[in-house]
């Protein structure tokens, strides 16, 4: 393959925001436990490997407001302050409805780039890395969207893109649906062990 300035031909490198439609601060409001219907994802949510939704609280909010901060497939969350700035978690597939919160910042792709691909960056340490070398705020930290969407990226061709995206989506989507079957499992041990325990099913 050709190399053109350091980078192979046909590839392209820019900074997120080149990429992105959309980039935008998350809602301001109270997480409850009460079910409301609408999740609200913060930033103590997508600090592990993988979101538990059946530990996410609920929030109200106004239809009129719903759409401007429900999250879709593709979607990219960072956070953007505290001691864990520049995690950030992408959208699958099998989510429930739910809104982002106010210390989080959304960037949602074009679709020329493929958003599983930018995905795994922002997860990845180096993403991480590039935040807190550029945060303001000694004893809180705060990346406002600027930074946050600042980091540079290599965008391979279409070709390889799709290429990537059919070989890393069935991954994605087994690691997903293993995640729901052991979230299903976990409640039905909750259910179950006390009731063993104090006897009322026989063993």
């Amino acid at each position: 393959m050709k190399v053109v300035n350091g980078i192979p031909e046909g590839w392209k490198r820019v900074t997120l925001a080149d990429i992105c439609f959309s980039i935008s601060y998350g809602y301001t409001a109270s997480a409850i436990s009460e079910d409301t219907g609408l999740k609200f994802v913060r930033i103590t949510d997508i600090v592990p490997s993988v979101i538990d939704w059946s530990k996410v609280p609920y929030c109200n909010i106004t239809e009129n407001k719903k759409e401007q901060y429900l999250l879709k497939e593709g979607d990219l969350i960072v956070a953007r302050t505290g001691a864990t700035v520049g995690y950030a978690k992408r959208i699958h597939k099998r989510h429930p409805e739910v809104i982002f919160a106010s210390y989080l910042v959304r960037m949602r792709l074009f679709d020329d780039v493929d958003n599983m691909m930018v995905g795994i960056f922002v997860e990845s340490d180096e993403y991480k890395n590039y935040i807190k070398a550029n945060v303001g705020g000694a004893a809180q930290p705060n990346a406002n969207a600027r930074i946050i969407s600042g980091a540079k990226i290599l965008v391979p061709s279409k070709e390889i893109q799709k290429l990537f995206r059919e070989k890393v989506e069935p991954i994605f989507d087994q690691k997903e649906i293993l995640q729901i079957q052991n979230q299903k499992l976990k409640e039905t041990r909750d259910l179950l062990l006390p009731r063993l325990m104090n006897g009322s099913i026989a063993v």
